[in-house]
């Protein structure tokens, strides 16, 4: 088997997903109204690794021996919204 077919196989394993979540940030510096303090929104991209009760973790980088790299952990207290990427439609041949 090819390498590219080994790499096909591991994203098998794990489906690519898109993730919208509220962001923690900090100011180190002094602030003339609290109120102009929030938190940001993040997306984030990559396949889905682990899903659990507190956490979902997302990679951005898979090798053809299922290592993975880039690991975002996210809280789910602080997802927006997730989907899985649909790609039926760029495999479609007809």
């Amino acid at each position: 088997m090819n390498k590219v077919n080994d790499l096909d196989l591991v994203e098998e394993k794990y489906p690519m997903i898109v993730v919208d979540w509220k962001d923690h940030t900090g100011d180190g510096g002094w602030v003339d109204n609290v109120k102009d303090c929030d938190f940001e929104i993040a997306r984030s991209v990559g396949w889905l690794i682990e899903d659990n009760d507190e956490v979902v973790k997302v990679a951005n980088s898979l090798t053809k021996d299922s290592g993975v790299g880039g690991i975002s952990v996210i809280l789910k207290s602080c997802i927006i919204s997730m989907w899985e990427v649909d790609f039926s439609y760029f495999n479609d041949e007809s």
